[in-house]
């Protein structure tokens, strides 16, 4: 006869003012505010701090945690279809052909690739936002074949937009970013 073992894992729980230190790679759920926390380990051990951290959830105060943010704000974006000029009317046929900045964002580092028949063109960015209009620089090399996409930070209807336009091609475009936000 075959043994048969049910097995169940369980993670500490309790109302959140009496949420311990918990181990290392440990949960937390805090019954009373419905928060999740994983325990952060030790600095030996290659933590950056002793204590717990917040595992994001529904009920999470995600104002509270930027606020809490030291240091620029930074997300990637990946894969950005842009669309063939087909016309060659210098307007890519892309209803929305761009991305919005938070307008607290003074400053913004972006590290860029375009990608378009095969080329591959890759650049940095340096925009900044103030009352006299937008600066920017666009720090790249050409590859050999040029790839005819043009980006550009604009401000769109008092927002703050990344736009882009490419030239007939007949070859669509992939962008790919990583962007910091110096406050």
């Amino acid at each position: 006869m075959a043994i048969v073992q049910l097995s169940r894992i369980t993670n500490r729980r309790g109302l959140g003012q009496d949420l311990p230190q918990l181990a290392p790679g440990e949960l937390g759920w805090c019954l009373d505010t419905r928060l999740l926390f994983i325990g952060n380990g030790t600095i030996e051990e290659g933590s950056p701090a002793i204590g717990n951290t917040e595992v994001l959830t529904e009920f999470s105060d995600i104002k509270r945690l930027v606020e809490l943010i030291d240091g620029p704000l930074q997300f990637n974006i990946a894969g950005v279809r842009i669309l063939d000029d087909a016309e060659g009317d210098g307007v890519t046929p892309l209803t929305d052909s761009g991305f919005l900045f938070p307008n607290s964002a003074s400053g913004v580092k972006m590290d860029y690739q375009i990608k378009r028949n095969g080329v591959v063109r890759m650049g940095t960015m340096d925009i900044s936002f103030n009352s006299g209009g937008i600066f920017y620089s666009d720090n790249y090399v050409e590859p050999a074949v040029p790839l005819g996409v043009v980006i550009a930070p604009v401000l769109s209807f008092g927002a703050k937009r990344l736009f882009y336009t490419t030239s007939a091609s007949g070859f669509d475009a992939e962008f790919t970013a990583s962007i910091r936000y110096f406050q």
